[in-house]
């Protein structure tokens, strides 16, 4: 029986593409998951197809094939597969992207949103012995909740860089202040140009009077800082 909530346009495109041949277009296609079995039979493909494939969310339809995608030789697909949320409903895929011996890998996987159930790998991810696999999770929003291991990030030369830019900034007044202290005028200079920056009142008083004119300057032209000094000016609602 023809399912109806199924637009049979969106089949003959599928077919199109196999038929002719565009696998990689049909293994990025949105639509994939309308046909799992596809999918398993791109696992046998081309790099290039197992890249684009192991990419799309769409292949969560498919966890044998998720799995087989886990074991492949190249680097490149198993990172993409890192990075797509579709992992997030296979632990035990997770845990193995997590301990895989690439380094490319396991820095995708620290990137993906999707770890905010797994705390366990999230804090095998924060141990690890690449600083690229700490750079990663330094950006994923998902580290929100683990206030204790952005403290210990802001201590590092390389991922406070990174800390300096993200948009949630201000929920760690602590890191602020202690990134605004940086001898490195480039750090501070990442930092007065975040949108967050003007949610720190104390980080951004200090920067305003930084010794550095072009770090001034950037917090002076920062949109979030305009607009909030702007309020202040104007307390009207």
């Amino acid at each position: 029986m023809t399912n109806p909530t199924i637009d049979p346009l969106v089949i003959i495109e599928l077919t199109n593409l196999k038929a002719s041949g565009k696998l990689k277009e049909l293994a990025r296609h949105p639509a994939i998951g309308l046909k799992p079995e596809w999918i398993e039979e791109l696992t046998h493909k081309g790099v290039g197809v197992r890249e684009a494939l192991a990419a799309n969310p769409a292949i969560k339809v498919a966890p044998n094939a998720i799995k087989r995608i886990r074991k492949d030789n190249s680097v490149t697909v198993r990172s993409a597969l890192a990075s797509n949320k579709a992992v997030a409903a296979l632990p035990e895929v997770i845990q193995a992207l997590a301990a895989d011996k690439d380094p490319r890998v396991r820095s995708s996987l620290a990137k993906n949103p999707e770890l905010t159930n797994y705390p366990d790998i999230i804090q095998v991810l924060s141990a690890d012995e690449y600083g690229h696999v700490h750079i990663a999770l330094a950006q994923n929003p998902c580290l929100a909740d683990y206030p204790e291991i952005i403290e210990a990030f802001a201590k590092n030369a390389h991922t406070s860089r990174t800390l300096a830019i993200r948009q949630d900034l201000d929920k760690y007044p602590d890191v602020a202040a202690q990134l605004v202290k940086s001898g490195d005028w480039s750090m501070r200079f990442v930092l007065a140009l975040n949108p967050a920056i003007s949610r720190c009142p104390e980080a951004a008083m200090k920067l305003s009077k930084d010794r550095n004119k072009s770090i001034r300057k950037a917090l002076a032209s920062n949109p979030a800082v305009k607009a909030s000094e702007a309020a202040k000016a104007d307390p009207t609602p």
